[in-house]
């Protein structure tokens, strides 16, 4: 395959974020319509130094905060489809023409004024909105609005205040992104340890997802029911006092896994659940290996170390949305976006 691609078409495998916390490769190639349209003007953009928010106007089933990349991202990364913001744009070098890139800045006008009042980078800027909506008290008090169109974010009048929102929407999107390295805390380090019922190593036949998480229906990926159990919770009491023995395959599972972890939802998805559908072993068609048992346990560490922000991203949003906070739409309009 790699031999007649290279020879017929002049594509190139790259980094994919097929759903939140789902990185895959994909082959691109610039000619024709291979999986759906080719996006040539979203491509030159994505390069491992420019960090991507995926955001809707409005989701189906209620707001999300948004998901972060670095790689490609599918039209699906949202379930109503999504639009990606970066925060540099490229001098429209080709792809693999790294030397010399220039990176500029992907404000608006308005955002600018901003940031020189307050002497402030856009990469404050950009973290910082990512941090406001990340926020469960954000996301509480302007649901209505949430619900019909882009999200408006406070922008607060001192730089001190801007720059330490964007310190934790730093943290934040280290998370968020799964290329970014990740050390799981004390806090969260007993969460998801892959176990086998009989106390053996697991086997190739362990390792087969097979309890019905996902089913293939029409070409398309179907959640399914899987199997998991309530065990007693080992972990954070900030995470609940609800944890789950989820299985893999009927010998093997993950331990320990935190309610609130099971059930955390981005893009419209209920982010494991959703992984393992498409794992199971007559969608994937074979069993996993070792690395992406240990992938699914550290997004599991992810999400939990993700909700264990909650209480900064709520003191934080009440800190920037003071009363004597100007107001302003970061995302803008969609005619005012660059890219």
């Amino acid at each position: 395959l790699l031999r007649a691609a290279e020879k017929e078409t002049p594509g190139e495998f790259v980094r994919y974020t097929y759903r939140p916390f789902d990185i895959r490769w994909l082959f691109w190639e610039p000619a024709t319509k291979l999986l759906d349209e080719k996006r040539t003007e979203y491509l030159p953009h994505v390069t491992p130094k420019n960090l991507w928010l995926a955001v809707a106007a409005n989701n189906r089933k209620g707001y999300d905060p948004p998901s972060v990349t670095r790689p490609l991202a599918s039209l699906h990364v949202i379930e109503r489809s999504a639009n990606l913001f970066p925060l540099f744009l490229t001098d429209g070098l080709k792809r693999l023409e790294t030397a010399g890139l220039v990176l500029k800045p992907n404000v608006s006008s308005a955002l600018a004024q901003y940031l020189h009042k307050v002497e402030g980078k856009p990469e404050d800027a950009f973290l910082h909105a990512l941090a406001v909506m990340h926020s469960l008290a954000y996301r509480t008090e302007n649901d209505g609005a949430l619900r019909q169109d882009w999200p408006r974010i406070p922008l607060p009048p001192k730089l001190k205040h801007l720059q330490a929102s964007a310190e934790l929407g730093e943290r934040l999107a280290a998370l968020l992104d799964q290329t970014s390295a990740f050390k799981p805390s004390a806090d969260v380090q007993s969460i998801g340890e892959a176990k086998t019922k009989d106390g053996t190593s697991a086997t190739l036949e362990d390792r087969k997802v097979s309890v019905r998480w996902g089913t293939l229906s029409k070409g398309k990926v179907m959640p399914g029911p899987g199997k998991k159990e309530p065990v007693k919770a080992a972990f954070d009491s900030r995470l609940g006092t609800e944890a789950l023995r989820v299985y893999l395959s009927p010998n093997l599972y993950l331990d320990n896994v935190p309610l609130s972890v099971w059930e955390y939802k981005l893009g419209g998805y209920q982010v494991v659940k959703k992984w393992l559908s498409y794992r199971e072993v007559d969608v994937l068609g074979r069993a996993l290996e070792v690395t992406e048992i240990r992938e699914l346990r550290a997004t599991l560490q992810r999400i939990a170390s993700l909700l264990l922000l909650s209480d900064e991203l709520d003191a934080n949003y009440r800190r920037v949305s003071a009363p004597a906070t100007a107001q302003a739409v970061l995302a803008g309009a969609a005619a005012e976006a660059e890219a």
